[in-house]
Order: C-alpha cells, then sequence, then structure tokens
C-alpha cells in the first residue's frame, strides 16, 4: 500500500500520505497484538483456544474492546486526513 501511494498518489502530499497510512496501520497492529497478549495472560488459562475462553465468558467484555479500539485507531487515518 505504501508503494502505491508514493508512487501514483497526489504529488503533493503523496510521500506523507503513505507514511501517515503506514504508522496508523501499525499503530492499529500493536494495539491488537497488545489485546491478545493481554487476553493470553489474564485469562488465566494461557491459551489463545476461543473455544476454551468462551467458557469462561472471557471474550464477550475483553477482546471487543481491544478489537474496537484497534479498528478505530486504523480508521482513524482516513477521518484525520479531510479537510
Amino acid at each position: 500500500m505504501y508503494l502505491l501511494i508514493s508512487i501514483w498518489g497526489w504529488k503533493e502530499t503523496r510521500e506523507y500520505a503513505a507514511m501517515k497510512l503506514t504508522l496508523y496501520l501499525f499503530i492499529g497492529s500493536v494495539i491488537s497484538l497488545v489485546g491478545a497478549l493481554a487476553m493470553y495472560f489474564t485469562s488465566g488459562l494461557n491459551t489463545f483456544d476461543m473455544l476454551e475462553l468462551e467458557k469462561l465468558a472471557f471474550l464477550s467484555l475483553f477482546s471487543n474492546c481491544g478489537s474496537h479500539l484497534s479498528f478505530l485507531v486504523s480508521l482513524s487515518w482516513w477521518y484525520l486526513s479531510l479537510p
């Protein structure tokens, strides 16, 4: 995606837009990773098995917050780039 934007993007802001998209996607990925690791360690089972975590009723509250936060960070690059 970085290459597509930096090669064929609008001349004045293509490098800035490509780097901004890359940074926002990276931040969203880091938040997702931190959420997954927090889910692993705080569940007490030390597993990523969703069926086991569902038995604890753990996923309904915790993982939804992390996934929504990472999606909002990844999507915010579009909103913040509006004039």
